[in-house]
């Protein structure tokens, strides 16, 4: 099984004293994938919260 977690996110920046347009205030936009694979155990056990709230994120 492969889980698949997609994040795009923008961060803005600048670089005083540079000679080029990074001396202005300006952004990127980023995109994070992140892919779990494993084997899927049979079993039944409780779920534990902390791995549960990884993937909400």
């Amino acid at each position: 099984m492969v889980i698949t977690k997609i994040i795009e996110f923008d961060m803005g920046h600048r670089i005083p004293n540079h000679k080029s347009q990074c001396r202005n205030l300006h952004g990127h936009r980023y995109k994070l994938e992140v892919n779990l694979e494993g084997d899927v155990e049979e079993k039944k056990e409780e779920v534990r919260k902390e791995w549960s709230m990884i993937f909400l994120i």
